[in-house]
């Protein structure tokens, strides 16, 4: 990709983690503090080296 977005939010639609980096990955923490067992919604924008759009919204649950 050579453009990405990448945004995960919990249950109120808070932004707990926002990353333009694909290095960079989410740890299931927000500053510093593990976070609980449930569901996220996350949102990932971007634009790929030929050009396409993605544009893909979904949900990742934790489990503990």
């Amino acid at each position: 990709m050579t453009e990405m977005n990448w945004t995960i939010y919990n249950e109120w639609g808070n932004v707990i983690f926002n990353s333009t980096d694909q290095s960079i990955g989410w740890d299931a923490t927000y500053k510093g503090k593990i976070q609980t067992a449930t569901r996220y919604v996350y949102t990932l924008k971007g634009r790929t080296v030929m050009n396409g759009i993605i544009d893909i919204k979904g949900e990742v649950t934790i489990v503990r």
